[in-house]
């Protein structure tokens, strides 16, 4: 399989991308309710987005090394 493929995520790997995106927004609804608007707050909110991005990039990646042949 090419890593340009997309991963259909298997139950295992949807319970891990369900996990973490429920700690992503918790993190986002705890920033949004506390911090005031700001540059620095758009940053970080950008960088959540790429962690959340780069997480399930290594769940499907996860998932590929658990059902290789």
């Amino acid at each position: 399989m090419s890593r340009f493929e997309p991963v259909e995520f298997d139950a295992t790997a949807i319970g891990k991308s369900k996990y973490l995106r429920m700690h992503f927004e918790a993190i986002e609804k705890y920033a949004m309710d506390r911090l005031v608007i700001s540059r620095e707050r758009f940053v970080a909110f950008t960088i959540l987005e790429d962690a959340h991005m780069w997480m399930n990039k290594a769940i499907a990646e996860d998932q590929l090394s658990r059902t290789e042949d």
